[in-house]
């Protein structure tokens, strides 16, 4: 381990004892009144996909059905708010194996505010399952595979004054997949730090700069990137129901990675073997954010840009180009339309051009919504999906078709609270 890891370690779990220890002394004691809430969730959906595997040479259909529930408790004072979230879902197809999933997740989220002060933690675990690649273009079988994620999120903001504020923030996540032969996911870590300074220019427009400092790893393949970087931005809203939103950043990464070579043994007899050597590489880029909102009598539109570098652990690095459309419809007080399109465009950055990196992906969805009552809503869904990975190579179509009943039974205190 180079003396970055160290360091880059040793800050950032002093941060977390050091976060945890500010919330301690900022809770309130145990005499303190809070109410308790809780709000149960339910939904079942019946689905309907013509190449649930993302194959390109062998589509196979599948309807199936998607059963999951949960429960929203809620502790709340006039200083703070805790929030539990254990959810589970259970999809079941009629066809085939390795295709079924028993997925659940926990949320735990608490939020502190003492007059200029603000902290929040987040944290959350989930064990959900997600194909063994995201499209093939091969006979080899696409399955499900199981994956567990653990996510941990404090920030603390201070506000300076009516017009500035300040953020530190914190994200680790750890990914990791069951093994699962001939596939290519590979467990990773990924740890973020950032400074926010906001600074509001009038009642309608606020700026912003933020510097932050990433770490991606992925330890089996002995892979890690360093990232720096830092983005300035602007957000205006130029009427009550127009709003825009700009940043502008730049990010540079070093690339540790390990490459397979042939290498020479002399001894007993001489013969070729493949050795792993150890590389470095380097990649940097501009990133932007634009998004722009416009709001109807009656609906909602979006349209938004993103281009984003994320690390590969492949010696290059993958820049997308995002651009994504969405709008929503009231068609009345119960019923409503909603439309999705988004068109990503994904290639390498950096020393290295990794063709595999190269892929241009569209999906594109429509719904209809009707609310039966307050606590229960039923939609339909249609989902297009298009895979192109270039020339010489089969693009992968994907359609789907949803019918789900959703319950909500919103808020509702417990016991009257403490």
């Amino acid at each position: 381990m180079d003396t970055h890891s160290v360091r880059f370690g040793l800050w950032r779990r002093g941060e977390i004892v050091a976060f945890v220890s500010l919330m301690a002394t900022l809770a309130p004691t145990t005499g303190s009144a809070f109410d308790l809430f809780w709000n149960p969730q339910a939904a079942v959906k019946m689905r309907l996909d013509d190449n649930v595997r993302g194959s390109a040479v062998d589509p196979v259909r599948a309807w199936g059905f998607d059963n999951g529930a949960g429960v929203q408790l809620m502790a709340k004072s006039e200083t703070w708010t805790s929030e539990l979230s254990p959810r589970f879902n259970v999809r079941r197809f009629a066809i085939g194996d390795n295709l079924d999933a028993d997925e659940y997740s926990v949320d735990f989220k608490n939020g502190l505010s003492r007059e200029r002060w603000h902290a929040d933690l987040d944290v959350r675990y989930a064990q959900d399952s997600t194909l063994t690649a995201e499209a093939t273009e091969t006979g080899v079988r696409n399955d499900v595979t199981y994956r567990d994620t653990v996510e941990v999120q404090p920030n603390i903001s201070y506000q300076v004054n009516e017009k500035t504020n300040i953020q530190a923030a914190f994200a680790y996540d750890t990914v990791s997949f069951a093994k699962v032969p001939g596939a290519s996911l590979i467990d990773y870590q990924y740890q973020q730090a950032s400074l926010t300074l906001n600074r509001a220019l009038d009642n309608s427009s606020r700026i912003f700069a933020s510097p932050f400092v990433s770490e991606f790893v992925t330890q089996e393949v002995g892979g890690k990137t360093r990232t720096y970087g830092g983005q300035v931005g602007y957000t205006r809203a130029f009427s009550p129901t127009f709003e825009a939103d700009m940043a502008v950043g730049f990010v540079s990464s070093e690339i540790r990675f390990r490459e397979q070579q042939v290498g020479l043994v002399l001894t007993p007899s001489p013969h070729l073997v493949l050795v792993n050597v150890n590389k470095l590489a380097s990649s940097s880029g501009p990133i932007v954010n634009a998004s722009f909102r416009k709001k109807f009598d009656q609906g909602l539109a979006t349209l938004a840009y993103s281009r984003q570098i994320s690390p590969s652990a492949r010696g290059s690095q993958s820049i997308s180009d995002l651009i994504s459309l969405s709008m929503r419809r009231d068609l009345s007080q119960r019923w409503w339309l909603n439309f999705n399109g988004t068109y990503e465009m994904r290639g390498a950055e950096g020393d290295r051009l990794i063709s595999a990196l190269s892929q241009d992906r569209t999906n594109v969805s429509g719904s209809v919504q009707y609310r039966l009552s307050e606590q229960l809503t039923v939609r339909g869904v249609y989902r297009h999906t298009m895979l192109d990975s270039g020339p010489g190579t089969r693009s992968v179509s994907m359609n789907g078709l949803f019918l789900e009943l959703q319950y909500n039974g919103g808020l509702r205190p417990y016991l009257g609270g403490y």
